[in-house]
């Protein structure tokens, strides 16, 4: 099981008990995939081995985007090539911080937001 599997195991139905009306759906949808990644939860399958004369089980996978357990080897392979994609120059990121008063208006409306902020 992986670290941040763990974590919204053992802390995700406190925090989305919390902040799950302020969150946009995609975020809990991605949540709860990854906590039932590789579970009974998803389901699986059977599989018998003729080597060891042992039935062996197999976690189905939630193919979520964000899952770091079943998607790593994918984002890896984009990194990758998103890196040949880049010019030969120094990149710097910057950040920028949202006036209190449009943070909950940005968290519900980020595809909006980001169209008009970019």
């Amino acid at each position: 099981m992986k670290k941040i599997q763990e974590i919204f195991i053992k802390y995700g139905s406190e925090y989305l008990q919390k902040f799950a009306r302020n969150m946009p759906r995609s975020h809990r949808k991605a949540i709860e995939a990854i906590i039932n990644c590789r579970s009974k939860g998803l389901g699986g399958q059977i599989f018998y081995c003729k080597e060891c004369d042992e039935y062996h089980y197999s976690y189905h996978s939630c193919q979520n985007r964000h899952c770091p357990i079943c998607q790593n080897d994918k984002a890896d392979k984009w990194v990758e090539k998103q890196k040949k994609l880049l010019l030969p120059l120094n990149y710097f990121l910057g950040t920028f911080t949202i006036p209190a008063e449009l943070r909950d208006f940005c968290r519900k409306n980020q595809k909006l937001f980001y169209n008009l902020h970019f």
